[in-house]
């Protein structure tokens, strides 16, 4: 292969589990957005929200290596976890992350490996309707090199 510009790597990686990244975020600030997670050579592996009020909407934002999906607002009852999958809409061309509180949809349906040199992971309420905590988990890999 030579002479063609190909340089074999002898360098290797693995994705190693890390402890989750956890928010709860009391007396949440409607439209601001609170970071659950932000490192550098990690992979999504799921994540889930909630809120403890009701009539709230929850917006996720994630950036990887610069490029920012976020979903729409979603309509949030009280002690219900939601999980973010992500989509690709052939309609818009673009991917988008979508809520889900259907447990049996979240391995079914996830479509997750996001990872990047650089991760990060922000949640927002986009509502006023009380004061109870902002909460969530993020679980990831962090690519470790051998």
């Amino acid at each position: 292969m030579s002479g063609i510009g190909f340089r074999p790597s002898h360098r290797l990686s693995m994705q190693k589990h890390q402890a989750p990244k956890k928010l709860n975020q009391a007396a949440p600030v409607q439209n601001t957005y609170y970071t659950i997670m932000e490192e550098v050579d990690a992979r999504i592996e799921e994540m889930h929200f909630g809120v403890e009020d009701t009539n709230e909407t929850l917006q996720v934002k994630v950036t990887i290596d610069g490029e920012t999906i976020t979903s729409d607002a979603y309509a949030a009852t009280h002690s219900t976890s939601y999980g973010v999958i992500r989509n690709q809409d052939a309609i818009t061309r673009t991917e988008v992350l979508e809520f889900d509180s259907s447990p049996a949809h979240f391995e079914k349906y996830r479509s997750y490996m996001m990872d990047g040199h650089s991760v990060k992971v922000e949640v927002r309420k986009t509502t006023t309707a009380g004061t109870g905590n902002l909460v969530g988990i993020v679980s990831w890999n962090r690519k470790e090199w051998m």
